[in-house]
């Protein structure tokens, strides 16, 4: 058999990556329904920015530059990984694992920050990523 070179993302492929329902945990109870589509589009739009560098630098600049926001921002890094950061899809970890065992060569792209990669690994959230080449 040929080796082949699997490329995988990691959010909605591997772990469930769920952006609503964390900005939902962390916005007050008593905002609004348009001021919490309003947080719901400036945390997407910082989010991806974030993915770009440092999810931890990118909350402080925003309390800087949004500090009337910067309650939300804290509770938004605080929630990260209990309502952002989902279960692992296990039948794609299984096919990963299948792959993996017949020699073939996994790759991830993902746009995960290196920040936050890093503290779902470290607390065991995303345990496949050991499985990569």
């Amino acid at each position: 058999m040929t080796q082949k070179t699997v490329l995988l993302d990691i959010g909605d492929v591997l772990v469930d990556w769920d952006l609503k329902a964390l900005v939902d945990s962390s916005l007050p109870k008593d905002m609004d329904a348009a001021q919490q589509e309003e947080m719901l589009e400036l945390l997407w739009e910082l989010n991806k920015k974030w993915d770009k560098g440092s999810f931890a630098d990118g909350i402080a600049q925003a309390k800087i530059d949004y500090p009337e926001h910067a309650k939300i921002f804290d509770a938004y890094d605080a929630n990260w990984m209990d309502h952002g950061l989902g279960a692992v899809i296990d039948g794609t970890v299984e096919l990963m694992k299948r792959l993996k065992a017949e020699g073939h060569r996994l790759i991830a792209a993902s746009n995960f920050a290196a920040d936050t990669f890093e503290r779902g690994h470290n607390a065991g959230r995303m345990d496949f990523v050991d499985l990569f080449d």
